[in-house]
C-alpha cells in the first residue's frame, strides 16, 4: 500500500538533513498528512526547531570556513615575510663578505698595523662571519706593539689655588 505523498516526504526529509531547506519545503512538510490543528502545530514547531538547528549549523560551518581561510592567508603571509627576511639577511651577508677585505685592511690599521693588526682584523672577520677560529688561535704572531710611553708635560701645573696673601682689601687671611 502506498500513501499519498510519502515518497515526496522522504525526499524532502533527505533535503532537510542535507541542509538545503527553503520555506517551500518546510510548508510542504507541514501540509502533508495532518488535519488536526494541534498536531499540525506540534509538527510545525518540530519542523521549525529542526530548520533553525540546521541553519545554525550551516552558519557555523560557513564561519568556520571563513576563519580557516583567514588563518591560511595569515600563515601564508607570515611565511612570505619570513622568506623575504631570510633573503635580505643573505643579501646583507654577501654584501658584507664583498666589503670584508677593505674593512679588514682598515681594522688592521686601527690595531696598529703589522702582524698583530692583521691577526686582530682576521679574528674579527672570523667572528663576524662565523668562521672557525682554531687555525687562527694556533698561529703564533708577534706580540702587540707597545705604544710609546706618554711623556709628562712640563708645562702642567697643579690645581689653581687662591693666593692667601693678596686679598683685594689688602688684609692677610685669618687662620683658624
Amino acid at each position: 500500500m502506498q500513501f499519498f505523498g510519502l515518497r515526496k516526504l522522504e525526499q524532502r526529509t533527505q533535503i532537510i538533513s542535507a541542509g538545503g531547506v527553503n520555506d517551500d519545503d518546510a510548508l510542504a512538510l507541514f501540509e502533508l498528512g495532518e488535519t488536526d490543528p494541534e498536531k499540525r502545530w506540534q509538527r510545525l514547531c518540530g519542523v521549525h526547531r529542526e530548520l533553525s538547528r540546521l541553519r545554525r549549523d550551516d552558519h557555523r560551518a560557513v564561519r568556520t570556513v571563513i576563519k580557516r581561510e583567514r588563518w591560511e592567508r595569515e600563515l601564508e603571509r607570515e611565511v612570505d615575510e619570513a622568506c623575504q627576511r631570510e633573503q635580505q639577511a643573505n643579501k646583507d651577508r654577501l654584501i658584507d663578505l664583498c666589503f670584508a677585505p677593505l674593512h679588514n685592511q682598515n681594522m688592521a690599521a686601527l690595531f696598529g698595523g703589522g702582524g698583530y693588526g692583521e691577526r686582530m682584523a682576521e679574528m674579527l672577520h672570523c667572528i663576524k662571519f662565523d668562521l672557525p677560529l682554531d687555525d687562527l688561535l694556533k698561529r703564533t704572531s708577534p706580540e702587540k706593539p707597545c705604544p710609546a710611553p706618554v711623556k709628562n708635560n712640563p708645562t702642567e701645573s697643579g690645581p689653581i689655588q687662591p693666593n692667601p696673601t693678596n686679598f683685594s682689601n689688602g688684609h692677610a687671611p685669618e687662620l683658624s
